[in-house]
């Protein structure tokens, strides 16, 4: 059994912003997708920068703050955290999985979309 979890996890701590040569690394659009339509698709990434801080996350796209807003860390092992956060378009608290490698870490987003990001500050 794991010890129960801390209320922040000191990786997440700091600014990372979207990589989104790395999000499409391994990323392929499904055949009836357009050339155009993925262009389209792509240009969306690479301009979030987000702020974790102690309980809320702040998030920023392309220079336009958005709304911070509070977290749950959920639970926590040596590789990642589950964090429980307010999903808007679904108007529910959802739950996100958050993968570190080195200073990025990927998060599995609604409908199993995988977006990386990395670090932008030094670690805190």
């Amino acid at each position: 059994m794991t010890k129960p979890s801390a209320k922040f996890d000191k990786r997440l701590l700091g600014t990372w912003k979207s990589d989104r040569l790395q999000t499409f690394r391994h990323w392929k659009p499904l055949p009836k997708c357009s050339p155009k339509s993925f262009r389209k698709l792509k240009a969306l990434f690479g301009k979030l920068v987000v702020r974790w801080e102690r309980t809320k996350v702040h998030s920023e796209y392309d220079e336009t703050s958005l709304d911070a807003q509070p977290y749950e860390l959920v639970a926590s092992d040596s590789q990642s955290v589950v964090v429980r956060m307010r999903n808007h378009l679904f108007e529910e608290d959802r739950l996100y999985f958050i993968q570190f490698e080195e200073d990025r870490y990927c998060m599995t987003l609604d409908g199993g979309f995988v977006e990386w990001f990395r670090r932008v500050d030094e670690k805190s």
